[in-house]
């Protein structure tokens, strides 16, 4: 094991040595307690640590699906150049950002439900389908994408997972539970002389820079459910509305919750049916936030502790509104407005912020089976070239392709059965939905699939 050590001015000495050149004592200390972070580094030159090997694919007793242990990885940039990050922009393992501010993702995979092997694989191959391609092509890359995984996930499980990130530089996955009440300020509830013993897959010395310019920059989050995607101009867009608006706030205290008020919605079933093809349907509310694209900014001397509430479900309902200008501060009495809520705000060609994918696979259930009219602020594509044009939509903004979707889609009707006994047994797991509601319709799924499997013996 290798301590990965940083300089004063964050640069790395290739001999390992520390040059602490600081006036600030505080900021010493810090230095001190990074340097103090023990590593694997299995490359010192590129600082990447972890990774994945390749699965047996002769293994009789592997616990992943086939179409897992034989799967295309999104990763593999010989097929799409498209999805290669120039290694120049990361050769200096420090954080960067054209608007002076630092930007974390942050996803939970399958915490607490490690045992379930079913939903796991699904729930891995949404996040393949889905969540990956459209991190992958952010037209903004000046972000640390943080993926806590369940500490106890199976090899086979954690490998697959790390192979499809294990090339991209500004990912970090981390074997760890994400504590609630924490930001990054504070790692997620990660201490940072042990955060070494947690990191899996990714670069170090990246992560630590991006920790060390959060505690003296405003800092933004964003949480992205692993069966979702982000428009191609997420991060773009959500980091120039935060400059022009909290960056320009002169309350340390001050912080401000973004969310989504657009965002489409791929429906594993169609309308009143639990059988045929799936749709894609749009939303538009302004009366909710929706838990992907859910972004939290903080100035200098806020945390995550001093919000009121943390349940997305809140914040369209507690907080007031900022107001409806975009890339503009806002004003009530002549003075700045602070802690409130804003719309994200896209350029002017893409409307649609996040994708959502509604799935049995979902703990909440939530629009999984519906009507093709759940609420006002639904609109459907009811004809065929009404879909056709969603889709093109989706391929184009989320870089989500209809084809894979397809694939994943009739791989699930294949092992339904087994995916939603398993999705049964992980409601109300810790940190996980408990709804009388969900189990209700998990169980009607699970006896008309069971009904379907005996027809057809």
């Amino acid at each position: 094991a290798t301590a990965a050590k940083t300089t004063g001015d964050g640069k790395y000495t290739n001999n390992g040595t520390i040059m602490v050149n600081w006036s600030n004592v505080s900021l010493a200390i810090i230095g001190l307690l990074i340097a103090a972070v023990s590593i694997k580094v299995t490359d010192m030159q590129t600082g990447f640590i972890g990774g994945s090997q390749d699965d047996d694919e002769d293994n009789p007793g592997s616990i992943l699906p086939s179409f897992l242990r034989h799967h295309h990885h999104p990763t593999n940039h010989s097929s799409n150049s498209s999805t290669y990050y120039d290694p120049k922009e990361w050769e200096d393992h420090v954080w960067k950002n054209k608007y002076d501010l630092v930007h974390i993702f942050q996803t939970d995979f399958l915490r607490y439900q490690q045992d379930l092997t079913h939903l796991g694989a699904a729930r891995l191959e949404l996040f393949e389908t889905f969540t990956i391609p459209s991190m992958l092509q952010q037209t903004n890359k000046q972000w640390l994408w943080m993926i806590y995984v369940d500490p106890n996930l199976n090899t086979e499980f954690k490998d697959h997972l790390l192979s499809l990130v294990e090339d991209v530089p500004n990912i970090v996955v981390l074997g760890h539970h994400r504590v609630e009440k924490h930001d990054f300020r504070s790692l997620h509830g990660v201490e940072l002389n042990t955060v070494g013993d947690h990191i899996l897959a990714g670069d170090a010395r990246l992560l630590i820079d991006y920790y060390r310019a959060a505690q003296s920059h405003v800092l933004i989050e964003t949480r992205l459910d692993a069966d979702d995607a982000l428009s191609q101009h997420f991060a773009e867009a959500m980091q120039g509305q935060a400059a022009s608006t909290l960056g320009l706030s002169t309350d340390l205290m001050d912080y401000r919750v973004y969310c989504a008020e657009n965002h489409m919605e791929w429906r594993y079933y169609p309308p009143n049916e639990t059988t045929g093809d799936s749709y894609v349907v749009h939303y538009h509310n302004p009366e909710f936030c929706v838990n992907s694209g859910l972004t939290i900014g903080y100035q200098l001397d806020a945390r995550q502790r001093h919000l009121i509430h943390t349940e997305q479900c809140y914040f369209a309902f507690w907080m007031d509104s900022c107001g409806d200008r975009p890339m503009q501060i806002y004003y009530e009495g002549g003075r700045m407005k602070h802690r409130c809520l804003a719309r994200i705000f896209m350029p002017d060609q893409t409307q649609q912020v996040v994708l959502m994918a509604r799935t049995p696979t979902a703990a909440g259930m939530k629009h999984v089976l519906g009507t093709g009219t759940d609420t006002p602020y639904q609109q459907t594509y009811e004809s065929q070239e009404g879909q056709q044009r969603a889709w093109e939509l989706i391929q184009k903004e989320f870089s989500v392709s209809k084809k894979k979707v397809v694939e994943l889609r009739n791989r699930f009707e294949e092992n339904i059965e087994n995916i939603l006994q398993e999705a049964l047994l992980g409601q109300c797991t810790k940190g996980h939905s408990c709804k009388d509601s969900s189990k209700k319709k998990l169980g009607r799924l699970l006896e008309e699939a069971q009904v379907r499997k005996q027809k057809k013996s």
